[in-house]
C-alpha cells in the first residue's frame, strides 16, 4: 500500500495536507474521515512504530555531533540546542509524511 493512500478509495493525501492534518489533531488513532469517501480512517500504529525506530537513529548522531563539536564550530550551547531543535521538528515532520492509512476497526 502507498503512503497516506486510502485503502477504500485509493485517494492519496499529500504530504503537505497530511502534515497540516497532524499538527491541528493530536488524536489520530481516534480516526477521521477521508475528504473523498467519508470511510473512517486512522494511521497504522505497527508502520509508523518501524519507522520511527528507524528515524531514531539519524537523530542521535546528529546530535551526538553537533553537541561534540560545537566548541570547535564556534556554536554556543543556546544555538546547539536551537539546531537540535529546529533539527528534530523537521526530521519529524519528514517522518510523519511517509504514514500509512488503514480503515477504522
Amino acid at each position: 500500500m502507498q503512503t497516506r493512500t486510502c485503502p477504500h478509495c485509493a485517494h492519496k493525501y499529500s504530504a503537505i495536507t497530511y502534515i497540516l492534518k497532524v499538527l491541528s489533531r493530536f488524536d489520530d488513532y481516534r480516526g477521521w474521515p477521508c475528504e473523498q469517501c467519508g470511510t473512517i480512517l486512522t494511521v497504522d500504529p505497527k508502520r509508523r512504530m518501524k519507522v520511527s525506530l528507524i528515524a531514531f537513529l539519524p537523530t542521535i548522531i546528529v546530535n551526538t555531533i553537533l553537541i561534540s563539536f560545537r566548541r570547535d564550530m564556534g556554536i554556543s550551547l543556546l544555538g546547539t540546542f536551537l539546531f537540535a531543535g529546529a533539527f528534530l521538528l523537521v526530521w519529524v515532520l519528514l517522518i510523519y509524511s511517509f504514514d500509512n492509512f488503514k480503515l477504522k476497526e
